[in-house]
């Protein structure tokens, strides 16, 4: 009933709902009739099923697994027995409203738990506590004596109201639990039930021949409730509403009953629940068992007053007027009973046939259930208006399968704004008379004006009313002259085209770098692109500029590209200069390790016989034993030859014999022979004899299985006398051939 502006009774929701009728009688006890119900646990089909034989039977556990942790049971009805409104001021800005009701409100908790308990039994909950502290009940009947005050705020954007009422009880039943629990031993099966609980109860009568109708219209039962809500126009399209309702209590003193327990505790072995309904003397095992839990439980009676809080009631609201006849709302509502809350969200739609016929649709999700299509109407005619309204059209056509329905309908008598005797040239609903454009269809919060393009300017004094604008530019949309994305009023260069950073204006170049200001690091000073338009530079001062030098921090030659000469095996000669970069070495020998190529510990350098392995102390060279001496001594000294001729004297033969088994067995030695004469005769010939001689020896020694690589085989002629010619006997030592055992 949110959209159907046309009943006064709307107010019920939000009491800033102020209806399209200037005033408006209710009909009495038929102006509204308001009935609710609704359960969140089940619905009946889900309790009553078929089976395949078309057999109807109790499914328990089926309604049991429907069921959420606590169960929300309502039963409401509010009939009105007397309503009237009307609107005062000149603009019709105030609105006030007076109902007098009867209102019936019974609203039950209901824990899972303890129903599965009931229906189980004890055994299935061995060791477990059942906390039956959600168990709560409020039944009350009421009379409620309402005045409600609603006004139009902010250029009637805004509409606040406030409802105040009387309330006077004539009945009330209601708990207060404070902690109910049941536990089972596992042990023994023993059940030990825990209460602390108090029931009250105001206007029940023992004795139905004294009762006094007097006494139920006008008890001394009293309280007092509010109602506030506010409804706001954002704009022609979009509104917003609030409200909380029932906001309130009642203080029961008349016929009041309460029954107390007090922390009490009981302990009982159980109850074997088939076997009670079935047993033909049930009921005195029952009477036995009440008399038992009234002795020990020890309740406690009395007649002190007590104050119950009314239900409350909250409605928050949002909608969509496509146009001024089609309407879309979201609505949520929220009851809050004790401690529990149960929400309710609804999708409705209305459809205003002028101010003779509205027509709502709703869906709605209550009482955990999604079926809920929602149907409503009103309708004048003349001065009568008949409404209805429901939230779930199908509740009296399947109601096996509903957990909710809800029903309001009323007759009211009514005089609309446009109803015969209201000049209302343009249909809009707002009089001429208070009509600033009293031919063209408008809207009230423009006073009766047009606002074709929706910009919250009204068409007569907006300059472009077919298309919006801001009202800066007299209701214009901003242009952009430079299709650069910026409306003009935000372009600081309207001509010319730029980004939004640069509040539409292009970015510049002043160095002429080619590299546009903006990302630009020294747009002052011109650079390449590459650079971030910076010049390069020479941070190490090298002489080779950044982008050339391949190490710009540290100071470098041009032939390696601006970086230093590294020293990469450490040994203290710069890379450039070391001729074995990956190796250390000393610089006298370029950077390079000096060489042992015999690997005997003496590097070739201070090596004698750098080929040939040998130890230090004889420079490297292998140590010729003494025997070995002896025979190289002896074959040198027996060394001769026939005169004149290059022919082993034969007395030679035995050392030389020798010479040749050392030389085999010693595979390292070489023989170097070096042919000597003296200078006795031409040097040409003394030359070929020392050779001759020379070979002769090295032809003695091949034949004795010498290998020929073993011989360095020189002749020298007259030429490297060892003594003096000018005596025979230096010329004779002169006369040799010279073998000495060397090594590579």
């Amino acid at each position: 009933m949110q959209g159907m502006t046309l009943v006064p009774q709307r107010m019920y929701i939000n009491p800033s709902f102020i209806p399209d009728s200037k005033w408006h009688i209710g009909i009495p006890v038929l102006s509204s009739n308001h009935i609710t119900l609704g359960y969140s646990g089940h619905a009946y089909s889900q309790l009553v099923r078929k089976d395949g034989n078309d057999s109807l039977f109790v499914d328990l556990q089926g309604a049991l697994d429907k069921m959420g942790k606590t169960n929300y049971l309502t039963m409401n009805a509010k009939i009105d027995l007397l309503s009237f409104s009307f609107t005062v001021g000149p603009n019709k800005n105030n609105f006030i409203y007076f109902n007098s009701s009867l209102r019936i409100s019974s609203r039950f908790t209901l824990p899972r738990q303890g129903l599965e308990f009931l229906w189980k039994g004890n055994a299935a909950f061995l060791g477990e506590t059942i906390d039956l502290k959600k168990l709560n009940a409020d039944a009350s009947v009421y009379t409620e004596y309402g005045i409600s005050y609603a006004r139009k705020l902010l250029d009637k954007k805004l509409r606040v109201g406030i409802t105040v009422k009387y309330l006077n009880g004539s009945a009330n039943a209601s708990t207060d639990n404070r902690g109910l629990s049941i536990f089972t031993d596992p042990n023994n099966f023993n059940i030990t039930a825990q209460a602390d609980f108090t029931a009250r109860t105001s206007g029940f009568f023992n004795d139905i021949d004294n009762i006094n109708p007097l006494n139920i219209a006008f008890s001394g039962n009293h309280g007092f409730a509010f109602n506030i809500g506010a409804h706001y126009m954002i704009d022609d399209k979009w509104e917003v509403a609030a409200s909380a309702n029932d906001l309130g209590m009642i203080f029961w003193k008349d016929n009041i009953k309460n029954y107390d327990l007090n922390d009490a505790s009981f302990t009982y072995q159980g109850l074997d629940l088939v076997e009670f309904l079935t047993q033909p003397d049930s009921a005195d095992v029952f009477n036995e068992f009440v008399d038992t839990l009234t002795s020990v439980f020890d309740i406690q009676e009395n007649e002190d007053s007590y104050s119950t809080t009314l239900s409350s009631q909250i409605y928050i609201s949002g909608a969509y007027n496509f146009t001024d006849k089609d309407r879309l709302g979201l609505d949520f509502y929220g009851e809050i009973f004790k401690t529990h809350f149960e929400p309710a969200v609804a999708l409705n739609y209305t459809r205003k046939f002028g101010t003779i016929f509205h027509l709502s649709g709703s869906y709605m999700y209550n009482a955990r259930s999604f079926a809920n299509f929602g149907f409503g109407f009103a309708l004048t005619l003349g001065p009568v208006q008949w409404y209805l309204a429901m939230d779930n059209v199908l509740a009296p056509i399947i109601p096996q399968h509903s957990q909710n329905a809800h029903f309001h309908s009323g007759l009211n008598f009514v005089v609309n704004y446009k109803d015969k005797g209201i000049k209302d040239r343009d249909g809009d609903g707002i009089e001429d008379k208070v009509d600033n454009c009293p031919d063209q269809f408008g809207l009230e919060l423009y006073l009766g004006c047009p606002d074709t393009d929706l910009d919250s300017i009204p068409d007569h004094v907006d300059n472009c009313p077919t298309e919006a604008g801001p009202k800066l530019n007299g209701g214009c949309p901003w242009g952009d002259k430079d299709e650069d994305g910026l409306t003009d009023n935000i372009d600081e260069c309207p001509e010319m085209a730029g980004p939004e950073e640069n509040n539409g204006c292009p970015w510049g170049d002043i160095d002429g770098d080619g590299v546009t200001d903006n990302i630009d690091a020294c747009p002052e000073v011109a650079g390449p692109p590459e650079n971030d338009g910076c010049p390069w530079g020479d941070r190490d001062e090298d002489g080779i500029l950044d982008n050339e030098d391949s190490c710009p921090d540290e100071a470098g030659p041009v032939e390696n590209k601006g970086c230093p000469w590294g020293d990469r095996d450490g040994d203290g000669v710069l890379d450039n200069l070391d001729r074995c970069p990956d190796v250390p070495g000393p610089a006298d020998n370029d950077g390079c390790p000096y060489q042992d190529s015999d690997g005997d510990g003496v590097i070739d350098l201070e090596d004698d016989c750098p080929r040939t392995p040998g130890p230090v102390e004889n420079k490297g060279c292998p140590v010729i034993e003494k025997e070995e001496q002896e025979v190289l001594n002896t074959a040198f000294e027996n060394l001769e030859f026939e005169t004149g001729s290059d022919v082993i004297a034969s007395s030679s033969y035995e050392s030389l014999d020798g010479l040749s088994e050392l030389l085999i067995k010693k595979p390292d030695y070489k023989l170097q022979i070096s042919g000597h004469t003296d200078d006795v005769g031409s040097a040409e010939s003394n030359l070929r004899l020392s050779e001759k001689r020379s070979k002769s020896v090295s032809k003695y020694l091949k034949n004795k299985g010498v290998n020929t690589d073993k011989f360095i085989v020189e002749w020298f002629g007259e030429t490297q006398p060892a003594y003096p010619n000018d005596t025979k006997e230096g010329r004779s030592k002169n006369r040799r051939v010279e073998m000495e055992v060397v090594f590579e």
